[in-house]
């Protein structure tokens, strides 16, 4: 099931001989039900890495694990295999999320987040781009992906969009936030600004903050009784426990 509708199952074992369901009930035992199937779903995606090459296996592993991410549900586990595999499965598995994703309003992240792509990818998508005859949405989508892809370090990598950028109008489209020139008294300008000076203020240390003696922070929260005087007496004491400037051995009891 995928968003509460039936869809195709991906299979590379025989019913029942799949490592998936020989694990016993030892491993899954403490999960309640919707839990077991979600660990259930991401042990057959992650062996399903091992078999994209098998007939169909490839198209319903990219519209299982498309849906997956769509629903915002963990799939860490299976994200880092794919990271570990060979690029030309992973780039097989880009290829097929691609026209998933083309349609999507938020598709360059989700087949970012998807499939892994690095800047390493870069030289790759470039070659994916040339390619002719390709969908004028999935051509859009891959141009996005590339522009997400720049590091401010990576000047070859950055060469060599810019020149590809010279002849493909969604490319060049793609950077326009990466290149184009900003006048400096526009509006844009003043608002890059305020962001700069407010990332500015974040970044600052605040000043540090005298801290009350044990004792006297514990005679201040036993004071105010409240629902979450217990809470703040837990906290108060785990936080300095390992903090040689408050003793606890003076306060017997706690």
């Amino acid at each position: 099931m995928i968003d509460g509708q039936p869809s195709n199952a991906i299979s590379v074992h025989p019913p029942g001989a799949c490592p998936c369901f020989q694990r016993g009930n030892a491993e899954l035992g403490d999960l309640s039900p919707p839990d077991k199937l979600h660990k259930l779903a991401t042990d057959i995606l992650e062996l399903a890495i091992d078999h994209l090459n098998q007939p169909q296996v490839l198209d319903q592993f990219a519209h299982v694990l498309f849906a997956k991410i769509k629903r915002f549900d963990n799939s860490n586990r299976i994200t880092a295999k794919l990271r570990a595999s060979e690029h030309d499965l992973r780039h097989s598995v880009v290829k097929a999320i691609i026209p998933l994703a083309s349609v999507e309003q938020s598709g360059v992240f989700t087949t970012i987040e998807a499939c892994a792509v690095t800047s390493a990818d870069v030289p790759w998508l470039l070659a994916e781009l040339a390619i002719p005859g390709q969908l004028i949405e999935i051509r859009r989508l891959v141009a996005q992906i590339v522009s997400r892809m720049l590091g401010p370090d990576d000047v070859e990598a950055f060469n060599a969009v810019w020149e590809a950028a010279s002849t493909d109008p969604e490319l060049r489209a793609a950077i326009d936030w990466l290149v184009r020139p900003i006048e400096l008294d526009s509006p844009e300008a003043t608002q890059m600004r305020e962001i700069y000076r407010r990332m500015s203020e974040d970044r600052t240390p605040a000043p540090p903050v005298e801290e009350i003696p044990l004792e006297e922070a514990l005679r201040e929260i036993l004071s105010n009784p409240a629902p979450e005087t217990f809470v703040r007496l837990e906290l108060t004491l785990r936080d300095r426990a390992t903090d040689p400037a408050h003793d606890r051995s003076a306060l017997p009891g706690w």
